[in-house]
């Protein structure tokens, strides 16, 4: 596993060693079901949704969260520094092969693209400087294929439409999409664009974000997912009996065509 650079005030270890959550006690499914990975895109304005979103969000939802921004790509970034100072969840900054875990949030680094595989980051390099940059996609799309109907996925504050297409993905997949309410985003283009599509379950400011999130997930946990079949499993013997009925229906359509050709139907 590769170990990247983690950012998180000493201070605040300990106490999240010798806490006994609640909240995660509750939160992580008792079935052996993995933990939800939760993909955040957000572009311009989005630093103050975070702040919001995870100031508002305890350290031990038993969640992980992976934050894709438009970085400058000829800058260093300080979001891991400055993340930290609203979280006492560790953040890190993604590097190539690290494997998620629960409780942690992982930043995407400057002029890259991030997407997940098998519950572990991967990194490409981006091919075209001169094309538009769509790092929040990439991710999400990659997040719904690795997750299926677990995946969950939002957008924040940001211009511009990235962000919309992996939502579609997301939502093949069965799985969740929130969005930042447009008329308290600093830049409300890409939650406009995602609620355009009509596909968004949530529509929410950031700050109220957290505690919708760790509702839904404690009833998907016991509720919603029981036999852990995907979607696809659970369809199959609906559309068995759809075509058992198809069937049994052709059967009788030519009886009653002869029954009605002989007069052996009167009006009365």
């Amino acid at each position: 596993m590769t170990t990247g650079k983690k950012f998180n005030k000493r201070r605040n270890q300990g106490k999240k060693k010798e806490q006994t959550s609640n909240a995660t006690e509750k939160i992580l499914p008792e079935n052996g079901h993995t933990f939800h990975i939760v993909g955040i895109g957000a572009s311009a304005g989005g630093l103050e949704a975070l702040e919001q979103f995870f100031k508002n969000m305890p350290p031990d939802s038993g969640m992980a969260f992976i934050v894709i921004q438009h970085l400058d790509p000829t800058r260093k970034s300080s979001m891991p520094e400055i993340l930290a100072r609203f979280t006492r969840m560790p953040v890190y900054l993604a590097a190539e092969g690290m494997k998620v875990e629960a409780n942690s949030i992982y930043l995407i680094p400057p002029d890259k693209y991030m997407g997940i595989a098998k519950g572990s980051l991967y990194l490409e390099e981006v091919a075209d400087d001169r094309g538009m940059r769509l790092p929040v996609d990439f991710f999400l799309r990659s997040l719904a294929k690795d997750k299926g109907h677990d995946a969950i996925g939002i957008v924040l504050s940001g211009t511009g439409s990235d962000g919309t297409l992996g939502i579609k993905a997301i939502k093949a997949e069965s799985g969740t999409v929130f969005v930042q309410s447009p008329e308290t985003a600093k830049y409300d283009g890409m939650p406009r664009s995602a609620i355009n599509i009509g596909l968004t379950d949530f529509i929410l400011p950031p700050e109220n974000m957290p505690q919708k999130l760790i509702d839904f997930v404690k009833h998907y946990s016991a509720n919603g997912n029981k036999t852990g079949k995907k979607p696809a499993e659970i369809q199959e013997p609906i559309q068995q009996i759809f075509a058992t009925l198809r069937t049994r229906t052709d059967m009788i359509s030519p009886i009653t065509n002869r029954v009605r050709s002989s007069g052996g139907c009167s009006g009365g």
